[in-house]
């Protein structure tokens, strides 16, 4: 009797791995060849976009010209796109109509949208589960929150930038903007930035790649290591780092306390159980 029970428990629990991993690669890998859902396109100005989805990937992507356009993609239809401009104000929601979609690992949709050449200025996206991408686009500011997925941006022009997700790695490429970046569960990712940096996860690793530290950064993680990889030594910046159980290398310097030059820019650096490594 007890082994059959350990069977059982055993099943039961690779089952759920298995409907977790089919769960996650649908809502996180990149998209097949999909057919066109639902497509429309918006002529009058927009200013500002905000957009609400429940279970579906978000990719924002270049328009050709100063309109804005949004397709939904997949082979399932099961959703409700609602849509609503006023003020220069575009509200986009899709929201989920299959009640059982948990247990339909067959269907997919995703929601690709258009940012008009011009650029707007505020963007914020919110998605339940799903990805949220960007790629080659402008928005003063800019706020993606995702609950469970990851959160990519790259090339993308905007001055403030605030992303949170509670389950997925956040990466950052090739951008120049005010950031400030929140994971519960993790890694963090940032490759050829510049701007004021503020990043914080509970758990996961923190990674820098920059041409030299010579802008504020402020990175903190409870769990995970914090690596800084530059080109050059900074000129004028203070790097402080402290960890509670793990090491610290900053250039070569076993010290938690490094000045450059003046030291007029401050590097904080804060792990609370993970080494310390910069270079």
């Amino acid at each position: 009797m007890k082994t059959l029970v350990r069977i059982l428990i055993v099943a039961a629990v690779l089952l759920l791995i298995g409907a977790m991993a089919a769960f996650y690669t649908i809502y996180n890998s990149d998209s097949l060849q999909q057919d066109v859902l639902e497509e429309k396109t918006f002529n009058e100005p927009i200013d500002e976009m905000e957009i609400t989805v429940e279970n579906s990937r978000i990719e924002f992507l270049p328009s050709n010209d100063d309109t804005a356009r949004i397709v939904v993609v997949g082979n399932d239809d099961n959703f409700a796109l609602k849509t609503d401009v006023s003020g220069g104000r575009l509200v986009i929601e899709v929201e989920d109509t299959n009640w059982f979609f948990l247990f339909d690992f067959n269907q997919s949709y995703s929601l690709q949208v258009y940012v008009p050449a011009n650029g707007l200025a505020s963007l914020s996206a919110d998605s339940d589960d799903g990805r949220i991408q960007a790629n080659d686009i402008g928005a003063t500011e800019l706020s993606f929150q995702a609950d469970n997925g990851r959160i990519s941006l790259e090339a993308v022009e905007s001055e403030m930038v605030d992303v949170e997700t509670d389950n997925g790695r956040i990466e950052l490429t090739n951008m120049a903007a005010d950031m400030t970046l929140h994971s519960s569960n993790g890694r963090i990712i940032f490759t050829d930035v510049s701007g004021e940096l503020q990043a914080k996860t509970n758990n996961g690793r923190i990674e820098l790649n920059a041409e030299t530290l010579d802008f504020p950064v402020d990175l903190e993680t409870d769990n995970g290591r914090i690596e800084i990889y530059t080109q050059n030594e900074p000129e004028n910046a203070r790097i402080e780092a402290h960890v509670d159980n793990g090491s610290t290398d900053v250039f070569g310097r076993d010290s938690r306390d490094v000045s450059f030059g003046s030291g007029d820019v401050l590097i904080r650096l804060d792990s609370d159980n993970g080494s310390i490594f910069v270079e």
